[in-house]
């Protein structure tokens, strides 16, 4: 059920326009200042503070304010008054929709210069990156919050700090970069349980429920909607309770499966979401329940709650919910036999996740529109929409595997950097107590100078001391030194085995891939095609029965050859293949491989030709050689057009002979001939009766051939043949 069920879930994402603490004064004070003072600048400054408190709840309030202490901007000698107004400003074109704006007015607060509104620039550089992060621009999210990161440890600011790990934790969520996401999330949580903060609390729990929830610990994200929901107790913002009763729902609907809890939930959601007359919240709720009452059989409920949900449908409602949506009552309509409906639903939602990049919700429509043509007779195009609901499930994969290695790199760097900063620390710590050490003998050189005759002794005494400390610097100077030696040669081997694990995982993830692409993907068309047969069957006629047992045919031929090759190549990967030479005749193992792929050439009416000599003998293993054998016969049958001819022949050349299989088939572009035995690039083709490979054959030819203590050569021409040549130790009598 998880892989066809994709609800709405809502994340609850950063706060916007951070201000740092020591803005946030009573509006009474403001008042006062702004009333009673006869400092300008202090009186415009009050001004600005005054409107920053007044956002959002007062907007127009908010602009006046503005507009009245503007002139703070121009007072180049009071920087604090530039970099308050301009962030305020920035905050309240950010409320406003001016996004643009709000940045530019952020962008000039850093390019102030002065140290005493550090506490700026760090809620400058915060905001911008919530921003970029919300136009998907990674690169420029990472570089604002490392720097308010760094600004806010400088200041000493928990705060600020936790607000830049919320909103990294959202930065990496939205990436699948779950690890991340809750490590950030769970230490921003951590400062707002130290100072009580329910209301970040609340939101947080629900983050780390949806985090957990994609982490597949369904108990642990339970925990902590449940902890959220017990936060939220009397909470006034009634929009975050109906937020968590919707995720509870998902979790219900898809991961643990419970319609009773599914209800249950969603009535209490619906509750505090009209409540908090939250629109998009109210949609995805009862959209839920109508998946959800359609997955018990009750369809009439499910149209109900369907028709509710449209109600609450905006110009403003997430695209991601309305292409959901979409998908989720075009199944309904073909639950009901509407084929009309879910037609026109399907093909709006395969249009939509095309252009949102919307991949599930892609894979989604494309499975339905395969059952809706396979309901109507259309089984060639219901085969299409497989093979793309197929290619979406493996892009889905790869991008999951792209993120998982993506996140991993960001903690082997992140975890690099924390240590490099501890360690600089360290060191500036130790550099700080050498000056303070050096200043000392300063000190006391001056007063032993003024006081030489009286203090000979005293002098005397404490040269010989701090000889003994500059030694004692020296070797801890010197145990710096190694230390970083050590570190930079520790880097050396890190950076060594990090490429070794890259070369390991190529090889491996090209190993899974052809499994998940290759295997996945004829067995996906058994089933359907079976699926087909087993439900279609009297509705077909003899023809269309035909045509999918012949596919049927092909489609496990090929299945059976890829499992073949996988096992070898598998045994070849783990080292359980051994060469255990014999003497043995060449010709008689070649017409072994013939008599076994007989029935092939029979089918294709190739002329086959032996011209191996008798006496030929080769000294190797008779198992390797019959599985290099079939893989090449059958390679060049499966290129070759019908009627065509196939060479087999052998020579001796100094101390080994040569064997070379050849044909006048369709030959192989000579881009592509250095691709056909490397694993990272395999080449591979459909035969002339298209038939596929598993791009693995010839790839495990040459390990065989290798493990033989032979080579492979390849002569080809496009159009007009191959001819693939493998070299085998002499036997004797040859």
């Amino acid at each position: 059920m998880k892989k066809h069920l994709f609800p709405l879930v809502f994340l609850i994402t950063a706060l916007i326009g951070h201000l740092p603490a020591t803005a946030q004064i009573s509006q009474d004070s403001l008042a006062r200042v702004i009333h009673t003072s006869h400092d300008q600048q202090s009186r415009l400054r009050a001004m600005a503070v005054l409107a920053g408190e007044l956002i959002p709840d007062y907007m127009d309030s908010a602009r006046v304010l503005l507009e009245k202490s503007q002139e703070l901007v121009y007072m180049t000698d009071f920087p604090e008054g530039q970099a308050t107004w301009l962030n305020l400003s920035g905050n309240y074109n950010w409320f406003t929709g001016q996004r643009d704006s709000s940045m530019v007015n952020y962008r000039k607060t850093l390019e102030i210069e002065s140290e005493d509104i550090l506490k700026w620039h760090a809620a400058a550089a915060i905001n911008l990156g919530t921003l970029h992060n919300q136009r998907g621009q990674s690169d420029s999210t990472r570089y604002y919050l490392d720097m308010a990161t760094e600004q806010f440890r400088v200041l000493g600011d928990e705060a600020g700090l936790a607000h830049v790990h919320s909103t990294l934790s959202v930065f990496y969520a939205q990436r699948n970069n779950y690890e991340l996401a809750l490590r950030y999330r769970l230490e921003s949580m951590s400062y707002y349980e130290s100072v009580h903060d329910t209301f970040a609390l609340v939101h947080a729990s629900n983050s780390i429920g949806n985090i957990y929830r994609h982490l597949n610990n369904h108990q642990k994200a339970i925990d902590f909607y449940q902890w959220g929901l017990e936060l939220s107790r009397n909470f006034p913002h009634r929009g975050i309770v109906g937020s968590i009763y919707n995720n509870l729902t998902a979790l219900y609907l898809t991961d643990l499966f419970d319609h009773d809890k599914l209800v249950s939930y969603a009535e209490k959601g619906i509750e505090a979401a009209k409540s908090a007359d939250d629109h998009d919240l109210l949609f995805a709720l009862y959209t839920n329940l109508g998946t959800g009452y359609r997955l018990i059989g009750d369809l009439d409920q499910s149209q109900r709650h369907f028709n509710q949900s449209l109600e609450y449908l905006r110009p403003i409602t997430n695209r991601f919910y309305v292409l959901g949506a979409k998908v989720e009552r075009a199944r309904l309509y073909l639950d009901k036999r509407q084929l009309g409906t879910a037609r026109q639903l399907l093909t709006e939602a395969v249009e939509m996740g095309s252009e949102m990049g919307a991949l599930s919700w892609g894979q989604n429509a494309h499975m339905s529109l395969f059952r809706l043509d396979s309901l109507q007779g259309n089984y060639l195009s219901a085969i299409g929409h497989m093979q793309k609901a197929n290619q979406l499930r493996d892009s889905i994969w790869q991008k999951e595997r792209s993120d998982r290695l993506a996140e991993l790199d960001i903690i082997y760097e992140t975890e690099k950097r924390e240590a490099e900063r501890i360690l600089l620390l360290e060191t500036g710590q130790l550099k700080d107590q050498i000056i303070s050490n050096q200043q000392r003998i300063v000190y006391l050189a001056t007063a032993a100078a003024g006081l030489f005759i009286i203090l000979f002794i005293s002098l005397f005494i404490s040269l010989r001391r701090i000889k003994h400390k500059n030694t004692r610097l020296q070797e801890l100077h010197k145990l710096i030194v190694k230390s970083q030696l050590d570190i930079a040669h520790k880097n050396e081997l890190l950076n060594g085995q990090a490429e070794e694990l890259v070369a390991l995982n190529q090889t491996k993830d090209k190993f899974i891939s052809i499994i998940a692409h290759d295997l996945k993907g004829p067995f996906s068309a058994l089933i359907g095609l079976l699926d087909i047969l087993s439900n279609e069957f009297h509705t077909m006629n003899d023809d269309q029965k035909h045509q999918i047992i012949n596919t049927l045919n092909k489609t496990s031929q090929n299945t059976y050859d890829l499992l073949v090759n996988l096992l070898e190549w598998s045994n070849v990967q783990k080292q359980q293949i051994e060469n255990q030479p014999q003497h043995i005749r060449v010709r008689e193992k070649a017409e072994e491989a013939l008599s076994m792929l007989d029935l092939n050439i029979k089918n294709k009416k190739h002329v086959v030709a032996n011209h191996i000599p008798e006496q030929l003998m080769a000294y190797t293993d008779p198992q390797l050689l019959n599985s290099v054998f079939i893989n090449l016969i059958n390679n060049a049958i499966k290129f070759t057009p019908a009627g065509g001819n196939i060479t087999l022949s052998g020579r001796t050349s100094g101390n080994q002979l040569m064997v070379c299989i050849g044909d006048n088939g369709i030959g192989i572009p000579q881009a592509h001939i250095n691709q056909l035995f490397d694993l990272g690039q395999s080449y591979k083709r459909s035969g002339t009766e298209k038939e596929m490979g598993t791009g693995l054959g010839l790839i495990i030819v040459k390990e065989f051939i290798s493990i033989m203590g032979g080579d492979i050569h390849i002569k080809s021409e496009e159009g007009k043949g191959s001819e693939f040549c493998f070299s085998l130790p002499l036997g004797s009598n040859s």
